[in-house]
């Protein structure tokens, strides 16, 4: 009876699992084809890419002439020499000089098999023409993610110990700041031929960032009669940023440079103290003492600063309540100037001042004043 009850719970144990199985199946199932359904759709992806593969293989384009002479535009010509249309979506400029950094320079060409195009961007001037004496590689991207390259020679630079037969002489004139520039440029022609100069390159160059960027290049003869003095018209010219330094290059038809200047415009101004306030500066403290913070935003130190405290505003008639001096301020320092002072209890317009007679030269002379509204009670 034992072993026929122990058959039995077999038998149920059986159909049990397979009912759960079954259950389990119909439940998973729908699950199983979507897992299923993603290995086919990576498949197909697969089968695209292998695709894409083989249309990217014939796609071949030839870059065939780059030139940039006497300050003209890089001029750049592609041909499509393959039987697939080509679209250009970036070209590069990598200098064969290690000390020049790559640059990339977006594009949208299309181009069909057989057809050839000539692509002129003013980037690719600016950067190419900062890049004298050194070969460059001109390398195309594709859309299918083909790189296409060429090489190319710039333009001789300038021989070794080449005499620069023009002297830009130090009484030129540079005037303005930031952005906006105007040159006035004296040129002395040393040599006893006469001298001319194809076109004139002004860069700025920024040592914050170590880069520099080509921001106007004059393209007119100009004739430079031997052992003469010479002035030039004035030349605007807007640059970036404020560079740290303007360098002027004349460059003659066979492409050396005859004459070069450096104009630096470093700050070079006397460091000086800068003395401020705030209205949050000034406060009463009781029983009978009025203060007032005052800072030294300068590079130098001061000293004997005199400090005037004013019941009212001064220019209206207000009352000087007291002085006080304060003996010496560091740069980046602040003391607190007191005087003694015991109103009766009221609302006052307390006006402070530092150096009134502006015996002290500041760098900044428009902040030395400041008030505030205080309750005596």
């Amino acid at each position: 009876m034992s072993r026929l009850k122990r058959t039995r719970k077999g038998i149920s144990a059986i159909i049990s699992g397979s009912i759960m199985f079954m259950i389990m199946l119909s439940v998973l199932s729908p699950l199983m084809f979507h897992v299923s359904n993603i290995d086919h759709l990576y498949d197909e992806v697969l089968i695209e890419q292998k695709e894409e593969d083989k249309y990217r293989s014939i796609e071949s384009i030839n870059i065939y002439s780059s030139s940039f002479h006497s300050g003209e535009d890089v001029t750049t010509d592609i041909i499509n020499d393959g039987s697939l249309a080509v679209d250009i979506t970036r070209m590069w400029v990598i200098p064969s000089n290690p000390d020049y950094q790559p640059q990339s320079f977006p594009q949208s060409e299309h181009l069909d098999p057989g057809s050839s195009i000539t692509i002129t961007d003013d980037s690719i001037t600016n950067y190419v023409s900062t890049l004298r004496g050194s070969a460059y590689y001109l390398k195309v991207t594709s859309k299918r993610g083909n790189i296409f390259q060429a090489e190319f020679s710039l333009p001789a630079s300038v021989p070794e110990n080449y005499p620069y037969p023009l002297i830009i002489m130090g009484t030129s004139v540079l005037t303005g700041d930031g952005n906006n520039w105007e040159l006035t440029l004296h040129v002395y022609n040393r040599d006893d031929v006469e001298f001319t100069v194809d076109w004139t390159m002004i860069t700025s160059i920024f040592y914050d960032s170590g880069s520099k960027s080509r921001v106007t290049v004059v393209n007119e003869d100009l004739v430079f009669p031997p052992k003469q003095l010479w002035i030039a018209d004035t030349i605007a010219f807007t640059t970036p940023a404020s560079p740290d330094v303007l360098f002027v290059e004349f460059v003659a038809p066979n492409n050396c440079i005859i004459g070069t200047y450096y104009f630096l415009l470093l700050d070079t101004s006397t460091p000086q103290p800068d003395l401020t306030l705030s209205e949050v500066d000034i406060w009463y403290e009781t029983p009978n003492k009025l203060n007032a913070e005052i800072y030294n935003n300068g590079d130098v130190a001061t000293s004997n600063v005199l400090v005037e405290f004013y019941d009212g505003d001064p220019a209206s008639g207000g009352t000087l309540i007291e002085t006080d001096t304060v003996s010496l301020l560091g740069p980046g320092a602040h003391k607190t100037a007191t005087i003694a002072w015991n109103p009766p209890s009221g609302i006052y317009d307390v006006h402070v001042i530092i150096d009134p007679d502006n015996t002290i030269d500041e760098s900044n002379e428009s902040n030395n004043q400041a008030n505030t509204t205080i309750l005596v009670t």
